[in-house]
């Protein structure tokens, strides 16, 4: 049901030991396997609507009905998507500025998202993090995307060692990483450039609370913040009222440090938030929604499947209204952190 919680077992590392032949036997480790929970909280749907007339045309128009499900499912797909994107921010490793597309060619490479360096670097972080080789992929925006295909690194056959990027437009698998583009949302305030801010009172360590001088007009969910002496990007999740020109926020994860009054603020302009991640960094947990209904008096038909190689699980309702047939598909569904070490987040 919606809101249910589902527990999704992570297991734990092993470290090899010595053998010393012995008399006795050997103390073995702790076998325990950690466990995260995944909320079911998310319950969307996607259909639409036959009128009798244009039921009469279905013959003529056969492929009517297969086009329409195919668009439903895909907003379905895409919802799912953007719930995995959404905790992209939760990842600790992170490249590249907001505001900087990554992958711009530079005579002089001397920042993280110039050339191929945004590759590199998550391979790094992922090896260091001892992610498997398999299974990484990344999805990046439309304009880095663009700015990859230029790049003799991922264009050039003797180079890249491919032909996917000359023949069929798109990145494929470069420096043992999928890559993926979409048209990724806009995260953040409508600014170009930074603007600064500062805390109005002290910010305890482990607290996600804190408060700016700014007035809630000037924030928007999604904003990148960073505070001075203070490596990470922040993003706010939540923005309360503004009370003597200040305003309480609410931050994705919590300090690592007590922050002092005062201290200065950047507020970072709109960008977009790609990924470069291993598949088990994330837990996408679904539950197959029933097919029962006709039997508690439902006046349609309900199915529910599963397709094999993804695991979604959509269920389709076709009901009848008021001179009209209706076909709906919802699906139920949960996304939580497994590994945040496996994933990187990737500026633009």
């Amino acid at each position: 049901r919606h809101g249910a919680v589902i527990t999704v077992p992570v297991s734990p590392s092993m470290t090899a030991t010595d053998v010393v032949p012995s008399h006795q036997e050997k103390q073995m480790g702790d076998s325990g396997v950690a466990h995260i929970e995944v909320r079911l909280n998310h319950w969307k749907r996607a259909g639409f609507y036959l009128t009798d007339r244009e039921l009469t045309d279905i013959a003529a128009r056969a492929d009517f009905i297969p086009m329409q499900m195919q668009e439903a499912i895909r907003a379905l797909a895409s919802a799912i998507n953007q719930s995995i994107l959404d905790l992209v921010p939760l990842f600790p490793a992170r490249m590249g500025l907001p505001g900087k597309t990554p992958f711009v060619a530079a005579d002089e490479v001397t920042h993280d998202y110039d050339g191929v360096n945004p590759a590199i670097v998550a391979r790094t972080v992922l090896n260091k993090a001892s992610a498997p080789k398999s299974g990484r992929f990344a999805v990046i925006d439309y304009d880095s995307e663009a700015n990859a295909l230029a790049l003799p690194q991922f264009a050039d056959m003797s180079k890249a060692g491919s032909a996917s990027v000359p023949m069929e437009g798109e990145l494929g698998r470069k420096f043992g990483i999928d890559w993926f583009s979409a048209d990724m949302p806009q995260r953040g305030h409508n600014r170009s450039s930074t603007i600064s801010a500062a805390l109005a009172g002290t910010a305890a360590s482990g607290t996600r609370r804190v408060t700016l001088n700014k007035a809630a007009s000037t924030l928007t969910i999604g904003d990148a913040i960073k505070f001075a002496n203070d490596p990470n990007i922040y993003h706010i999740a939540a923005i309360g009222e503004t009370r003597n020109g200040t305003t309480s926020v609410t931050l994705d994860r919590d300090l690592p440090q007590q922050l002092a009054n005062n201290t200065t603020v950047s507020l970072l302009p709109r960008h977009v938030l790609g990924v470069v991640m291993h598949r088990d960094a994330v837990a996408l947990a679904m539950r197959p929604l029933s097919n029962a209904g006709m039997e508690a008096g439902s006046n349609g038909q309900l199915m529910a499947v599963t397709d094999p190689e993804t695991g979604l699980s959509l269920r389709l309702e076709v009901s009848r209204q008021y001179k009209q047939t209706a076909w709906e598909f919802d699906v139920l569904w949960g996304v939580a952190l497994a590994r945040p070490e496996w994933g990187v987040r990737l500026y633009g």
